[in-house]
């Protein structure tokens, strides 16, 4: 992280923007502390269904795990599962 960058605060009075502007940094280069956002409590469930799944029959692809998701009555398709796989 460059110097300037280091400058920037979110805690200062002078907004974000006008920092970046006069320590000639881009503002899309700053990072500053995101939000944190937990999952809902469906997900959170569905997330368990696909883990327990997984370790009940850990040869099971993505597809599989898929289908037996969508017999259970859960509308999800290969890529979300894929993605909780990983």
């Amino acid at each position: 992280m460059s110097t300037r960058k280091r400058w920037i605060s979110d805690k200062e009075p002078v907004p974000v923007t006008k920092q970046c502007a006069l320590a000639s940094v881009n503002r899309s280069t700053v990072s500053l502390p995101s939000i944190v956002s937990f999952p809902a409590a469906a997900e959170l469930q569905l997330l368990e269904l696909i883990d327990k799944e997984y370790t009940r029959h850990p040869f099971y692809g993505s597809r599989k795990i898929m289908h037996y998701l969508r017999k259970q009555g859960y509308k999800i398709n290969r890529k979300r599962v894929l993605n909780n796989l990983q």
